[in-house]
């Protein structure tokens, strides 16, 4: 799995530089969803209308976009930073610093607001949401695209505490029946504490390594999310916790009551709920799509890839490489494989969140 930077990192040029890298193997397949999104959701846009795209970056989703959608999208950036490099990258776009929270647009005068992992990191959503609205002609869209995990779990993590869950990386294997959208695990922390003072009580060293942990993750829901994150981020710190999470597991199984009813999680649940209630009916919104729409190729071998890899997926930031040439089949898919040219060939493939909602107040309501 990969994670990504807080949002307080997102000012930093390094940051879209890594996340770039990362997604340059899926560039062609995840612009063929972004593109047959924008058929389906902006299809009708005509010459005069207007599109804005907000937390444009250095302009990622600029070059995914259809062509004959480029004259008329006005793309913001609030960061200093990413508005020059936006400039650099694309001098024949139209750009402007703004905010999502202060578009400088007349309201009613957009067809389309389009962003790219950005409501997934919003401090004040519904602010956000507000100015969507408003800058929105009815009928007018908001399309919104995740290929990456959230940015902000704070959230999440708010909800997993408050039930009194302890959430930790996802180190469940489950054969090849992979849940691949699942970032996290669960288990009741009253579960967890017996398992490691049982731990302590015995001397082994996982007993203080998941106190360790456990310390981190009870603090606040932005200090847990951050904790959680930069674990995830770090191959290493990530490998020695699931190690010490399975030896846990290993050396209570045989006692009776004792251990921990572990499940799976997935981020992307929450993201959906969130955006449902942000984008209901109440606030003047009818949502069109809340899914994972996937897109998958033959693709030559790859070298940095383990050896015998068959089967490079990514969906909505996890990752998973794999020895079997069978397509995950999540969601809808909008650009299949067919079949490979040669055996020596891996299946690479990749699933985007889109999220799509139409403005259905009056304008006399706006």
């Amino acid at each position: 799995m990969d994670a990504f930077p807080e949002v307080a990192h997102w000012s930093d040029e390094r940051t879209l530089h890594d996340v770039r890298r990362v997604r340059q193997v899926f560039d062609h397949l995840n612009r063929q969803i972004v593109q047959e999104s924008c058929r389906r959701f902006l299809g009708e846009v005509n010459g005069d209308d207007c599109l804005l795209e907000f937390g444009a970056g250095d302009g990622q989703l600029r070059t995914w976009l259809p062509t004959d959608l480029h004259d008329r999208v006005l793309h913001t950036e609030p960061s200093e930073v990413f508005g020059p490099i936006f400039s650099q990258k694309h001098p024949e776009a139209q750009f402007q610093q703004a905010s999502i929270y202060e578009l400088p647009m007349a309201t009613g005068s957009q067809a389309g607001v389009i962003s790219l992992c950005v409501l997934d990191a919003l401090r004040d959503p519904e602010r956000a949401r507000d100015e969507i609205r408003r800058v929105l002609r009815p009928n007018g869209y908001v399309l919104h695209f995740l290929d990456l995990g959230l940015a902000c779990l704070d959230g999440v993590f708010q909800e997993e505490l408050a039930r009194g869950a302890v959430p930790v990386p996802n180190f469940l294997e489950e054969g090849h029946q992979i849940r691949i959208l699942d970032d996290y695990a669960v288990c009741d922390r009253t579960q967890l504490v017996a398992v490691i003072n049982y731990l302590n009580s015995t001397g082994h060293p996982s007993g203080a390594a998941l106190a360790d942990y456990l310390r981190h993750i009870e603090g606040s829901p932005l200090a847990a999310s951050q904790h959680f994150m930069s674990i995830s981020n770090n191959p290493s710190d990530r490998w020695q916790l699931a190690d010490h999470l399975g030896t846990a597991m290993r050396l209570t199984a045989a006692y009776p009551g004792m251990g921990c009813d572990w499940q799976t999680r997935s981020s992307l649940d929450f993201l959906q709920k969130r955006l449902a209630d942000l984008f209901s009916e109440s606030a003047g919104f009818q949502v069109c799509c809340s899914a994972i729409l996937s897109a998958r190729e033959w693709h030559e071998p790859m070298s940095e890839l383990p050896p015998g890899c068959r089967h490079f997926a990514r969906y909505v930031g996890q990752v998973v490489a794999r020895r079997i040439a069978e397509p995950f089949e999540i969601g809808e898919c909008v650009a299949s494989a067919g079949p490979p040219v040669s055996d020596s060939q891996l299946l690479l493939e990749t699933g985007m969140f889109v999220f799509a909602a139409t403005k259905t107040e009056k304008p006399d309501n706006t």
